[in-house]
Parts: structure tokens; C-alpha cells; sequence
């Protein structure tokens, strides 16, 4: 009896601190979320944090928890005091703020000179305390947690699972179910009776940011496509051991309709990579031996080298790289059209200087005609592109772009050759995703990678996690996340050049130490470029990555190499190699199909030197190719595409 009163106390505190923050309201007719976050002077996104299931739609005579005031308001915060911080060497008003919790316009607003000055190191400035010590998130139910007795009451708080009420007090679903047999829908302030049972030991969960996931309600069975686990973890991009790592209650119940999945929120070019896929030889499927048109829209900038001297030319052209890379690009676009023709393809090339101008680019637009072009090649630059592909499209001319990586605005005649960033992250997910089973993921990011962390999270939700802050990572930091024994697969994710530079230090002597390690990145940014890094540390970490091209330095392009040495005297440089590629596809294309449109029809893979394209189509209109090779750096210094 004692026992029962201790707990009814403890029990009425809790209620007490919890109707300080919420409130309960009986859907009436008429009621709307709108509606009733006026009535209750909160915001509607307050009442969908506590009620989740409302986002889809609230049912009369549903209890919904509203909170007593609102959540996220727009109230400003009042500082309770001020502490001094003196400013060490290199750090930035950024990485004080993430260090101190605040946002960089408090620590601007508290201390004006920073809106017209730099950050110096020795300078004290006032850093806002809101709160007299860190706070806790609150939890109702934590004395229960603790005691010793058998059945006990707990409280339902908003977005608790009846799978996860019973994971938390040691026992089965179905236990929990037999201790209330009324138990129904979970609704929050609902109380359930428990019962504390010995556990064979706790696992800490991993912390998983929620804003990478949502909610899918599986659907009622039809026959003619029926939902199973197989068809989720396509639907969502995400293997079956991840599905089930976020949803437990798979394992205890199956898959039944009704039931509520955690599933990671995937943007549209997830799936839309393609990876190892067979590779059509165009070459001996050419049927079209009609003469195709092609034109090409380049940068040349040749009025400025007009008049004058050699030498002044040679100094102009070193100093104008957008005209280097232009008659570079078309190096590689004529020895293309020389390798059509000896296949039997009559090509008919126009060629326009854009002058890198829009006055001139849209002067040659109007003043040509395009009737019989079969295909346009440039611009270079992505507004340019987009302007030509506008102009070009009412007479359904393709326009491809040869370079630019970033997304651009649809139209269906855009072709975007290059895949995107986006695309190459989403390649290595799907890669790791593919072929990990019993190895240790570890997600190594630092604060500016936040995106992609929440994304990693979504795709591999047991991986252990380190976010590094700084500029230099410490090796017991990674020790404490690695296991004996056992492959570790680390994703890295930075672009500060001495944090890679002292990551690849500390885990090559960890792999020296006996640790296995394999070392991948969704982004080989342009900081594994430098002189700092070395790639003999990347080697013996297998560094594997994704690209948009593979090394051109083997045996089955030395007909090319040759040939492009024969031709102009010196080696092809990535853009030589890019306009080669790029032209003689698009050339095969044509001609191992009646048009264009046929022969994306025939979903072809194509490989040439150093460049792979399989084209899909975009939901807002025009094509991408999403065709993307993993490559590894082997111990022998050379870059191979892995063998899936």
C-alpha cells in the first residue's frame, strides 16, 4: 500500500509538470488545425509536433494534445547574463556560435563592431547565457523507469510506439498488450499499465536526427501490387537491414497494412543513379547512315586575339581560360567526328562563337537556321544553356550541356550530360547500401556537412557517429567509435584540408595498429587535390569514391591517346577528353537508332574513354545522365572502378 501511494505521488507530479505544457481538446465539427491554433494561441506546426498523425487529417471526436503556449514562438529571448570569451587563434565568429549554442546574428547583435570588423584573435566579447545551466530533456516517466516494484502506470507522451513503451521496460508487445487489453490507438496523456522485467543488458541508441525521416502508412493489400519489405526498401532507397533497424516491430509482427514505417525522406534523383550497369557497344548496332547535322556552341572569345602578335595571342590565351578550355574541349569534339566518319557517318559540323556573351549568343540564334540540326553541343555556361534550350525548344531540338554540374531549369530538350553533386552522393549511399552486411559503419562529418549526415543517418541508422568541430581530429575521438576485429567502413565528409589531412594520420596509424579500415567519401572535393594531402595515406585506406569520370590512363583507351597524339602532338587533357566522349556519343546514338528520342527509348548504358552516359528523364521535364563510376584508390596509386 505504501508502494501505491509513493507511485500515485509521483504519479500526480508528473501530471501536474505535464499539464504545465499541455493541454487535451475533443475535435469537434467544424474544428480544423488552423482553427484551433488560433483558438489556443499556438502555431499549427506546435500541435503537429505533439500530434503527428494530424498532418494527414483529425477525426471527430479525436483527443489532440495542444500545447498551453506556443512552441518556436517568436518572443525574444532575454539573456540572464553575460560571460566574457576571449578569441583564440583562427577561430571564426561561426565556430563560436556553434561552440556557445547561439546563432551568429546574437553574437553580432551583443557585439556591434563585429558587423563592420573581422573576428581577431584576443578580442573579449560577450557571449548571451539564456539559461542557468544546459537544460534536459524532461522525462515524466523517468522514476517509474527506476524503481524496483512490478506493475507499474506509465504515461503516453506525444509520438511514444505501444513497440517502443515495451522495449523500454523489458518486456514483449504482446505482454504489454495482455496488461491492457483496452489499450486501442495510443494517444498521448494515455496511461498504460507496465511491468518492470529484468533485461539481458542495454544497448545505447544511437542519436538519429528526425528531421531526416517521415512517417508511411502501409498500404491495404492489392493484388495486383501488393506491398512487401522488397518493394519498401526500393520504394525508399534503403536495404531491408535498415528498414528494419527502424522499425523493430517488423521482426515481432511482419509486414501488416495500417502500420506505421519510419522511412527516410529521399529527394527525387536518389534512385535515379546508375551504377554498374552493362554497357552497349553502339558501334555495331549502327543502322542510320543518314547525314547528321551537328552544332557547336563555344567560348572561343576569338576577337580578342584578332590583331595581335603571336606572342601577345600565347599570353592571352594563358591568361583566358575559358577559351582554353573551349578549343580544348573542341580538340576533342573534331578527332570525334574523324572517328564517326570512319565508321561511316557523314556529319555536317557548324560551329559558333558564343563570344561567353548573351547579346551574341541570342544575335546567333536568330539569325541561323537550325531546321536540320539534329543536336546542339554548348553552351558552356548553365545560364546560356538554358537560354538556348528556351529558345531551341519549340522546334524539339536536343541542346546538351557539355561541363556544367549544377541543376538547371527544365525544358525538354535539355540534356545535362554531367551528373550533378546530388547524384554522385546519392551513388555512394546506394553503393554502400548495396554491398555492406556484417561491417562497422562509422559516419565521420564535420559541422558543415549537416545535410548529408542527416542523409547517412537515414540510410545506415545503427552506424556509430563522430561530428568533429574543429580544424584537427583527435585520434581518441575515432578509437572509441572503431571495433577490433571487424571491417570498419568510415564515410568521411569534409573539405577543411588539416582536418582531412590529420583524419588520414590518425587512421592510417590505427590501420598500422591492427584496425581494418576502408575510407569513403560522398563528395572527392577539390581538397584531396592538394599538395597536403597525400594520396599514399588515401591508398592504404582503399579511398574509394564516386565520379562522373575514370581514370583515361589504361589499355583499352590507348587507340584514343594515340590517335589524339597523332593528331594535335601532345596528350589530351580531361577536357579534350570530355568533347571526344560526349560528341561521338551522341553521334553513335543517332546513328544506331531512327532519332534521338528512339534511341532513349532503348534505355542504352555507353562507355567511352573516360565517360559513361545512361540518360533518364527528369520529372520537371528534360533528361540527366545519371551513369556514375566508384572508383577506388589502389595500393599501386592507380584509380579502378570496383568490381560490384
Amino acid at each position: 500500500m505504501k508502494k501505491m501511494f509513493v507511485f500515485l505521488f509521483l504519479l500526480a507530479f508528473a501530471f501536474e509538470g505535464f499539464a504545465q505544457n499541455y493541454r487535451t481538446h475533443k475535435v469537434e465539427k467544424g474544428d480544423t488545425v488552423y482553427k484551433l491554433a488560433k483558438e489556443y494561441n499556438t502555431t499549427e506546426e506546435a500541435i503537429y509536433t505533439l500530434n503527428p498523425g494530424a498532418k494527414q487529417s483529425i477525426q471527430l471526436g479525436q483527443i489532440l494534445m495542444i500545447p498551453s503556449s506556443k512552441i518556436g514562438g517568436s518572443n525574444e529571448k532575454i539573456p540572464l547574463r553575460f560571460e566574457n570569451y576571449v578569441v583564440k587563434q583562427k577561430e571564426t565568429i561561426f565556430g563560436i556560435s556553434q561552440q556557445k549554442g547561439i546563432n551568429m546574428n546574437e553574437l553580432k547583435k551583443y557585439n556591434p563592431y563585429l558587423y563592420n570588423e573581422g573576428l581577431g584573435m584576443g578580442d573579449t566579447i560577450q557571449i548571451p547565457v539564456y539559461t542557468k545551466g544546459k537544460p534536459k530533456p524532461i522525462n515524466y516517466n523517468q522514476s517509474i523507469q527506476n524503481s524496483n516494484f512490478g506493475n507499474l502506470l506509465h504515461v503516453v507522451l506525444p509520438e511514444e510506439t505501444a513497440y517502443g513503451i515495451a522495449k523500454e521496460y523489458g518486456i514483449k508487445l504482446n505482454r504489454l498488450q495482455e496488461l491492457n487489453p483496452n489499450m486501442g490507438t495510443l494517444k498521448p496523456g494515455q496511461v498504460l499499465v507496465v511491468s518492470r522485467e529484468k533485461k539481458s543488458g542495454n544497448i545505447p541508441a544511437q542519436i538519429i536526427d528526425d528531421t531526416a525521416f517521415t512517417y508511411y502508412i502501409v498500404k491495404p493489400y492489392n493484388e495486383s501490387s501488393p506491398e512487401t519489405i522488397f518493394s519498401l526498401t526500393r520504394k525508399f532507397g534503403i536495404s531491408r537491414d535498415s528498414l528494419y533497424a527502424l522499425n523493430p516491430i517488423l521482426k515481432e509482427e511482419g509486414l501488416n497494412a495500417g502500420m506505421k514505417l519510419k522511412v527516410p525522406i529521399l529527394k527525387e534523383t536518389v534512385s535515379k543513379v546508375t551504377i554498374g550497369a552493362e554497357i552497349t557497344d553502339l558501334e555495331k548496332i549502327i543502322v542510320n547512315y543518314e547525314p547528321k547535322e551537328l552544332v557547336v556552341l563555344l567560348p572561343f572569345q576569338l576577337s580578342k586575339f584578332e590583331n595581335d602578335s603571336l606572342l601577345n595571342r600565347r599570353e592571352e590565351l594563358k591568361r583566358n581560360r575559358i577559351s582554353r578550355i573551349a578549343l580544348d574541349f573542341y580538340s576533342g569534339v573534331l578527332l570525334a567526328l574523324e572517328k564517326a566518319g570512319n565508321q561511316g557517318i557523314s556529319i555536317n559540323l557548324r560551329t559558333f562563337d558564343t563570344e561567353q556573351s548573351k547579346s551574341k549568343l541570342s544575335d546567333i540564334l536568330s539569325e541561323n537556321n537550325f531546321s536540320q540540326t539534329q543536336a546542339v553541343i554548348g553552351p558552356l555556361l548553365g545560364n546560356l544553356l538554358e537560354m538556348t534550350a528556351t529558345e531551341l525548344l519549340r522546334k524539339n531540338i536536343p541542346v546538351f550541356s557539355p561541363l556544367t554540374k549544377m541543376e538547371m531549369e527544365s525544358t525538354e530538350n535539355l540534356f545535362q550530360t554531367r551528373p550533378t553533386d546530388e547524384q554522385l552522393q546519392n551513388a555512394m549511399i546506394k553503393y554502400i547500401d548495396s554491398v555492406h552486411h556484417n561491417q562497422h559503419i562509422m559516419l565521420l562529418t564535420d559541422t558543415q556537412h549537416s545535410e548529408v549526415t542527416r542523409k547517412l543517418q537515414a540510410h545506415f541508422p545503427t552506424a556509430a557517429s563522430v561530428s568533429i568541430s574543429g580544424e584537427y581530429s583527435k585520434k581518441g575521438d575515432l578509437i572509441t567509435k572503431l571495433q577490433k576485429g571487424v571491417p570498419n567502413w568510415i564515410i568521411f565528409e569534409a573539405e577543411n584540408i588539416p582536418l582531412i589531412g590529420s583524419v588520414l594520420a590518425h587512421l592510417n596509424s590505427l590501420a598500422a595498429a591492427g584496425y581494418d579500415i576502408t575510407l569513403f567519401t560522398t563528395n572527392r572535393n577539390d581538397s584531396y587535390e592538394s599538395d597536403e594531402i597525400s594520396n599514399l595515406n588515401l591508398s592504404r585506406l582503399k579511398f574509394t569514391f564516386p565520379s562522373f569520370t575514370k581514370d583515361p590512363i589504361s589499355e583499352g583507351n590507348l587507340e584514343f591517346l594515340e590517335a589524339y597524339k597523332t593528331k594535335y602532338g601532345i596528350k589530351p587533357n580531361k577536357f579534350a577528353v570530355r568533347g571526344y566522349d560526349l560528341t561521338y556519343d551522341i553521334l553513335l546514338r543517332l546513328a544506331a537508332s531512327k532519332s534521338l528520342d528512339d534511341s532513349l527509348k532503348e534505355d542504352w548504358t555507353t562507355e567511352y574513354t573516360e565517360n559513361k552516359f545512361h540518360y533518364v528523364e527528369k520529372k520537371k521535364g528534360g533528361y540527366v545522365n545519371t551513369a556514375i563510376y566508384i572508383l577506388r584508390l589502389e595500393q599501386d596509386m592507380t584509380m579502378k572502378p570496383v568490381q560490384l
